[in-house]
């Protein structure tokens, strides 16, 4: 399941800018959005809710991505001769 952020960010085809679109939580888990201003008109909390799962898929898959990257990048760096050792210093993990 979704974020309510992770469906504006579907919604809007961009990351969200809380200086722009502010989120408020209200009592109990209600939440409703308490300002908008975005190129988009400012889609319903159901609107919202409707397109859960495909946020989900496509939060989803930039993380898979991110994580294929990292391993490709990890992997080119050995084909370089790296150690994991100059590896972690590189990225400044001890």
């Amino acid at each position: 399941m979704s974020t309510l952020k992770q469906q504006i960010e579907f919604y809007t085809g961009k990351k969200l800018d809380t200086r722009k679109i502010v989120m408020v939580k209200e009592v109990g888990e209600d939440v409703k959005i308490e300002s908008w201003e975005d190129e988009k008109p400012e889609p319903t909390i159901a609107e919202l809710n409707a397109l859960d799962s495909q946020a989900d898929i496509y939060h989803n898959d930039i993380a898979t991505k991110k994580a294929t990257d990292k391993a490709n990048a990890n992997q080119k760096l050995k084909d370089l001769g790296l150690t994991d050792d100059e590896i972690k210093a590189i990225k400044g993990i001890k």
